[in-house]
């Protein structure tokens, strides 16, 4: 260990002036080495940017545009550092126009190949591309588009109640106009058939909603001949009415007679004002059922086995008392 250390002691200056000469040498030989490989040729990975014209008329892309590529040059070291902080950029061209098109459906594919034009990208890029490997990673460049057509679709309301009161119903909203004409993708619109507003958060209505609200580009549509519609939606009280229902008998033999006490059951129920003067006896059916005599030995359980569209539904008595004997 104290021979290293004598060696190393040989080896460093030792004085001011002896520090400043081997400071600079070391500086110079820094510089020589970094111009020399810096000077060098090697091969690097560049992005370049892409820049589409030519787009097709009365067509609508469908498919996302590829921002750029990465080619593998072949540049000096100079060259490179001012690619990579920006100071020299790579725009690649292509003309749709002069491209490969294939029709499947409803789209049309517009395909560029990296590889297949090489001298095309070599221009763009300025420097010499490496050779004896891909170009590029991405084998294929290809945009989709779709005839631009003209559809009428369905109009809908999206909403969401964030905190509903008790006694209030919303009732069905009511959309003006119920159809509009949107332009967009055939490929597209051929599986739409409604259009949606902008989602609506709704807070504690007690009161009518009469409103416009905007509506949403659904995919593949570009444009709409109404972009909003007038949403109309009432609010009615809830009320809670009573109805006497006779109880039937179900698979009951006809060798049998039954009496049940008591032979009705009041049904309580609640609903908005406006449907409860549509709302009948027969709308309700109530019965027991001659299996459960054999579980039960003094009463039988009410089913309720048809009702209306309507809330809060409770019956009474559950269970009613019941005498049988024969017919002969």
């Amino acid at each position: 260990m104290a021979k290293i250390q004598n060696i190393f002691k040989g080896l460093l200056p030792t004085n001011k002036k002896q520090w400043k000469v081997f400071l600079a040498c070391l500086g110079v030989s820094t510089i020589l080495w970094s111009l020399l490989r810096f000077s060098e040729e090697r091969g690097e990975s560049v992005d370049v940017k892409l820049n589409f014209i030519n787009y097709p008329e009365n067509e609508i892309l469908v498919s996302k545009v590829p921002k750029s590529i990465s080619v593998t040059i072949q540049a000096r070291g100079f060259e490179l550092i001012s690619r990579s902080f920006g100071f020299r950029t790579s725009n690649l061209e292509i003309d749709l126009a002069k491209t490969k098109v294939i029709t499947k459906k409803d789209e049309k594919h517009y395909i560029w190949l990296p590889n297949q034009n090489s001298i095309q990208i070599a221009q763009a890029v300025g420097s010499k591309i490496k050779s004896g490997e891909a170009l590029s990673k991405i084998d294929t460049i290809r945009l989709i588009f779709s005839e631009r057509v003209e559809k009428k679709l369905i109009t809908s309301f999206n909403y969401k109640i964030n905190k509903a009161r008790e006694h209030f119903v919303l009732k069905q909203p009511k959309i003006r106009p119920n159809q509009v004409t949107v332009r967009g993708a055939k490929s597209k619109l051929k599986n739409i058939d409604s259009i949606f507003t902008e989602l609506v958060e709704l807070e504690l209505l007690d009161s009518d909603l009469h409103q416009a609200y905007k509506l949403e580009l659904p995919d593949g549509v570009d444009s709409l001949y109404t972009d909003s519609v007038s949403v109309f939606m009432g609010v009615e009280a809830l009320k809670e009415s009573d109805l006497m229902i006779p109880i039937s008998i179900m698979n009951a033999p006809d060798s049998l007679e039954f009496k049940l006490f008591p032979n009705q059951v009041k049904v309580t129920f609640t609903c908005v004002q406006s449907d409860l003067e549509n709302i009948k006896k027969t709308d309700f059916r109530a019965s027991v059922h001659f299996e459960d005599i054999k579980a039960s030995f003094k009463r039988l359980n009410v089913t309720l086995n048809k009702f209306p569209k309507v809330k809060n539904i409770r019956i009474e008595p559950a269970s009613v008392e019941y005498i049988i004997k024969s017919k002969d």
